[in-house]
This record gives C-alpha cells, structure tokens and sequence, in this order.
C-alpha cells in the first residue's frame, strides 16, 4: 500500500486550500474523491486488486470525509493536530484496513457517517446517565433505576444500533422528567 489521503466533499475553497497546504507540507499524497470514485474500492484506486465485499447503493455522502492509507500513527496524528490548529474538524474520516479496501468508497463514507450518528448519540445518552443518577442519588426512585439500568445495558450488546441508542435516551429521558 501507499501511503495516501483521500478526501472527499470539501466545498468551502479556503478549508480545502488548507487540507491541502497541510498534507503537502508534511510531504503527503491527496487525492480528491470525484463521484465516479463513489463505487471504486480503495484498492482500486491505489492499484491494488481486492475483490468488493461492501456496495454502495447510492445513498447520500455529501459530508467532508479523509481517508488515510499506509499511515503510521505519529504522522496522522500530527496532520490531524495541524489541521484542528487551522480551525479546521473533520467528523468523517478512518483509515485503511484490510477490510475496508474491499469496500467501495461510498460505502465506507456511509459507513463512518452512521458509526458518528451513533456516537453523537452514545456521548448525549452517557451525560442523561450523569444526570440521572445524580437525580437518583438524592431521590430513589425504581422507575429511574430501571431507566438507568436499561441504558447501561447497552454495554451488552454485541452490535450497537442508532436505534439502540435512541431508545434508551428516551427512556431515560423520560424518567428523569418524572
């Protein structure tokens, strides 16, 4: 593999002008994804024969998203800290695996959208349990303690959903307002 960044949906000239400024500075390769690119895999486009194992069907990926091939950590972490010193975040980014180089890019875009949805989730659910168990400490209450209970047991499952989430942030939003 190669050592390169793909990016893709950086519309504003001036963060992109930056992406860019930044990556050749610390002598790295940038590729812009282009839409037909959507349904390459990363190995096609670093040359590599891999057979697909994830489709992209076309769905909506119009988010800034980098994607990093045969990096080693100090210096992805050093492009990603020069760029936050720029002002500039990007939500939506990952790195090469064995897996992923099978996967179209779209797929891997919608991929990373939905792992951060779930996350954004996660991080809102994790502050409502502080809250909740601060309400509980002052004030038992077995509806709040089974909220609370509800929601910690997403540490059990095996796969965890937005939906998964969701649920228990409502529950236990709900109990807590009681």
């Amino acid at each position: 593999m190669e050592k390169k960044i793909f990016i893709h949906g950086f519309k504003d000239k001036e963060r992109l002008s930056k992406v860019k400024s930044l990556a050749k500075d610390l002598g790295l390769d940038l590729y812009e994804i282009k839409e037909e690119d959507l349904k390459k895999t990363p190995g096609d486009l670093l040359g590599e024969d891999h057979s697909l194992t994830q489709a992209y069907k076309g769905g909506d990926v119009d988010t800034e998203f980098m994607l990093f091939s045969d990096f080693d950590r100090s210096i992805l972490q050093k492009y990603i800290l020069d760029l936050r010193q720029e002002g500039i975040k990007v939500d939506h980014k990952c790195v090469v695996t064995k897996y992923t180089m099978s996967w179209e890019i779209g797929y891997i875009i919608e991929h990373i959208m939905e792992e951060h949805e779930v996350m954004e989730e996660f991080k809102r659910l994790k502050d409502l349990v502080e809250e909740g168990r601060d309400k509980l400490s002052v004030n038992p209450d077995e509806n709040l303690k089974n909220a609370l209970d509800y929601a910690l047991s997403l540490s059990e499952l095996e796969e965890v959903s937005l939906k998964d989430v969701k649920d228990r942030y409502e529950k236990l939003k709900e109990a807590i307002s009681n």
